[in-house]
């Protein structure tokens, strides 16, 4: 899947452009795709695995999408070094999604998971160097 093959980046001092600096041409790496990835957890998880990533590589987060029927235990998403990705508190409410993660994890951290019985977690992501 191609995102982006080419783009040009415009560097200014303002949104019209004005006292343009310099133009700039942003090569993106294009073999690298999305996966996306659901698990449906019948029990209850503390410091689950949701995702590792091959070795001597790092996961690239792109969104989650969570579900559950628990209304007792919130969900908490996290990376394996302990940075928050997700939190849904059940009480509130049972289904909800995360599209702007966009966070780059440390090489060979994990994404974690802490969550009640029957959770549905889908996770959007790629392996980097």
């Amino acid at each position: 899947m191609t995102w982006i093959d080419r783009k040009e980046i415009v560097i200014g001092k303002d949104a019209n452009l004005a006292g343009v600096t310099r133009l700039e041409e942003l090569q993106v790496n294009t073999t690298n795709s999305w996966v996306t990835a659901g698990t449906l957890y019948s029990a209850a998880q503390t410091n689950g695995t949701l995702l590792a990533p091959a070795t001597g590589k790092k996961i690239v987060m792109h969104s989650l999408f969570v579900s559950t029927k628990s209304i007792n235990n919130d969900i908490d998403i996290r990376t394996g070094s302990g940075t928050q990705l997700f939190y849904l508190y059940t009480s509130q409410s049972q289904t909800s999604q995360r599209t702007d993660c966009n966070k780059e994890l440390a090489t060979n951290d994990p994404v974690v998971i802490a969550c009640g019985a029957k959770t549905f977690v889908c996770a959007s992501y790629h392996e980097g160097i």
